[in-house]
């Protein structure tokens, strides 16, 4: 089964496109589907923007159904800070308080249907933080997401994601990719994509949350990836170069603002049909 929206997003994934291929497959499935995986990243980059700048263990499981031709999809994630990040450089989500630290879950639910060469994908998701320090429960919130996507060359996309509790704004992303092969051998997949804030920035409103500095292009990013089985296992390594425009975007250790952000990891999925009893 192919990866999930919301495992790519919640890793920090710049390339949607990749992501919203899920569509195509859930409305195809004819019996239940069930998926694991675990993500090992350099860096937790979420839209751009440095969650945490050292490495972290990201574990998601999802539950697919067949429905109206095409899929519900329940799923949890979890990003775990496997290290005690107290250094001077270090940025920490879950405020460092113990030396591996749940950091962050997310539950979402989703609807994924093709129509033809269209994909559509819809859903929700819950966003909680556990920690007393760092990022903490204060921050707890909500989003509402749609996404459509083309099964034509360079598979466009266009997603938006609307907080509807303490952000209260939009955040929208357009995608491509492109797959190839080196030497007719490797299997890659190339990805550009563009996000643009609306409604996230900075805020005068104590209750309202920020994502970003300012309305406007956030970020661009490229990525390179690519996949391979090792029995029921899936292997999807990747690599990330983030070219940051906000502010929020830009900081890649506290108090230091960089241009340009690379982060890499690999994603080990599994995933299982289960028959209907």
């Amino acid at each position: 089964m192919a990866p999930s929206l919301r495992s790519l997003l919640a890793a920090g994934a710049p390339i949607v496109a990749a992501a919203l291929v899920t569509a195509a497959p859930l409305a195809a499935q004819d019996r239940p589907a069930l998926t694991a995986d675990v993500g090992l990243h350099s860096a937790y980059v979420w839209r751009g923007v440095s969650v945490t700048n050292r490495p972290v263990v990201q574990p998601e499981l999802a539950l697919s159904l067949p429905s109206f031709g095409g899929a519900w999809t329940v799923g949890a994630f979890a990003s775990i800070e496997p290290g005690r990040y107290d250094g001077l450089t270090d940025i920490s989500e879950s405020g460092d308080d113990a030396a591996v630290d749940l950091a962050e879950v997310q539950a979402w639910l989703e609807y994924g249907r093709a129509v033809g060469p269209l994909e559509l994908t819809l859903g929700a998701t819950a966003y909680r933080f556990p920690n007393d320090d760092g990022t903490t429960s204060e921050s707890n919130t909500m989003e509402a997401y749609g996404a459509l996507a083309l099964s034509v060359p360079l598979s466009p996309s266009v997603s938006v994601w609307y907080d509807v509790d303490r952000v209260r704004g939009a955040y929208v992303e357009a995608a491509v990719s492109q797959d190839t092969r080196v030497l007719l051998v490797v299997p890659l997949t190339v990805g550009a994509a563009v996000g643009f804030n609306a409604g996230q920035e900075l805020s005068l409103d104590p209750e309202q949350l920020a994502n970003f500095a300012e309305n406007g292009i956030t970020h661009t990013a490229l990525s390179l990836s690519s996949s391979f089985g090792m029995g029921p296992i899936a292997v999807r390594p990747a690599a990330h170069v983030v070219f940051g425009r906000d502010v929020a975007t830009r900081i890649s250790e506290p108090g230091v603002e960089r241009g340009t952000k690379f982060w890499f990891g690999t994603t080990l999925s599994w995933g299982q049909s289960r028959d209907r009893r």
